[in-house]
């Protein structure tokens, strides 16, 4: 059973520092700042393995089309998940 969680809760009062070493302990990327597109699908298919095709993120993505590509990756496994989270790709 999930656990609700409300906004004073102490989950919304994490450093970033704290977030970016448990990304870089989980994840392994040794990021300096938690901004990249390809993190966030890697984070994604962490927390729902196989659900994020992983061969068609970009992980080199250095132009906003390319950035793009990986976010249109993120939002479709957000459509496949029932996540009513809308990630604005124009932004």
């Amino acid at each position: 059973m999930a656990t609700k969680i409300g906004m004073m809760d102490g989950a919304y009062f994490v450093d970033r520092s704290k977030i970016l070493a448990w990304i870089n302990l989980t994840l392994h990327p040794n990021l300096s700042k938690a901004c990249s597109d390809a993190v966030h699908c890697q984070l994604m298919d962490s927390f729902h393995p196989r659900m994020v095709p992983m061969h068609k993120v970009n992980f080199n993505a250095k132009s906003e089309y390319g950035m793009i590509q990986n976010y249109k990756v993120l939002q479709d496994v957000f459509n496949k998940l029932n996540i009513t989270k809308i990630s604005s790709i124009s932004k």
